[in-house]
């Protein structure tokens, strides 16, 4: 009996020993969702270049106050901005200048010249963005009807002539797509050849506003031969 006694007592102090622990829960993780699908991603269009011009910078659309002229001593284009044609006064508007063109022709070629045509100097642009890829500006710098006017990293030439000519408006900004030290390369054409008169010896500093800093573009007064 003595036993028992003893036996029952060891087997109540164990549940007794057992109560008193407080249950350890292991922390719920959960499950880290691995994607298997790989996602679909479009390729993206091969760039091509067109006479050292990359294909994502082309520059297709041809405003209606655009005319692109080809060249066939250059197998190039030229693009004239019009602020006046076929009746229509083009007044504060924004104009990009393409830098590539087709006319069904020639096939798809540069646009590497601009210039500006102002009949009867009427109408102007609000601002006027020449495309990277264009490398002459042959209108005489302050005869563009722009209140600003963007140029690209691209120019190799501009004209430094200047003369007088009624402007409606005034340029109140240039901005270069280029560095101070790129700008300092871009020469000048000078178009006062042809017995029309003579430069000044003082040049105008007109200011361009390139990615690091200020640069400046001498332009001339033509004196016209009296």
């Amino acid at each position: 009996m003595r036993i028992n006694n003893t036996l029952l007592i060891n087997v109540l102090l164990i549940l007794l020993s057992s109560c008193n622990k407080v249950p350890t829960t292991e922390p719920t993780v959960e499950p880290t969702l691995v994607p298997t699908v790989e996602p679909t991603v479009e390729p993206s269009e091969e760039i091509y270049y067109l006479d050292g011009l990359a294909s994502n910078l082309f520059v297709t659309e041809v405003p209606e106050n655009i005319v692109c002229t080809y060249r066939e001593c250059a197998d190039r284009y030229t693009a004239y901005a019009y602020t006046q044609k076929d009746g229509i006064v083009y007044e504060n508007i924004d104009c990009v200048i393409p830098n590539v063109y087709d006319d069904g022709i020639h096939g798809l070629k540069r646009v590497d010249s601009f210039s500006c045509e102002d009949a009867d100097h009427s109408g102007y642009f609000n601002k006027l963005i020449i495309s990277e890829g264009i490398a002459d500006i042959s209108k005489i710098i302050d005869h563009i009807d722009a209140r600003e006017i963007y140029y690209p990293s691209t120019i190799k030439w501009m004209n430094f002539v200047s003369g007088w000519q009624k402007r409606d408006v005034e340029t109140e900004y240039r901005y270069y797509n280029g560095t101070v030290e790129q700008f300092n390369k871009v020469e000048g054409l000078d178009y006062s050849s042809g017995g029309l008169g003579f430069l000044e010896d003082t040049p105008w500093k007109y200011p361009f506003i390139c990615l690091d800093g200020i640069a400046y573009f001498d332009v001339y007064g033509l004196v016209p031969i009296s």
